[in-house]
């Protein structure tokens, strides 16, 4: 069976259903043997991967992120900006970010790309996509299409 995606159904900004997704489990595993991190700054209350996390209510974006090692998921959030220009501002911080690989956005111009202190790993995608679990703990269903455009991994070390 064929599937047909209409044109103009798969952007950014999704559904609110999809605003609370779990971090792939493969990408969650890698990121967790390379870094020590310390909080999950867009989590909410049932999903967060670490003891310290920030919500929607509770905004990472108000918090001081001096000293911290991040986690930064907001893949389907209209603010990706703001998260990123927090990070490109913050001293003595690391930040590993996951994102849409958005090289044509204005943040990544200005924050990211040619930033000596920023690592930018591209994701290659998996077969039927990314398949993000849910809010609930629940998976996907792994014999659907996932989450289909490009993914990376920004990292900012700033000293």
């Amino acid at each position: 069976m064929k599937r047909v995606i209409q044109k103009n159904t798969l952007s950014f900004q999704c559904s609110k259903s999809m605003r609370y997704l779990r971090t792939p489990p493969s990408i969650w595993q890698d990121l967790t043997q390379e870094f020590d991190l310390t909080v999950d700054c867009c989590a909410s209350d049932a999903n967060h991967l670490l003891p310290k996390y920030y919500t929607k209510e509770n905004s990472a974006l108000e918090k001081d992120w001096t000293g911290e090692t991040a986690y930064i998921h907001p893949l389907f959030d209209g603010k990706i900006n703001k998260f990123v220009e927090k990070a490109y501002n913050t001293k003595n911080f690391t930040g590993v970010f996951l994102i849409p690989a958005g090289t044509n956005t204005k943040y990544f111009h200005d924050y990211i790309y040619k930033n000596p202190n920023v690592e930018i790993r591209f994701l290659r995608n998996p077969k039927r996509g990314w398949h993000f679990g849910n809010d609930d703990g629940t998976t996907s269903d792994p014999n659907s299409i996932g989450y289909i455009k490009p993914l990376m991994i920004v990292i900012f070390r700033n000293p």
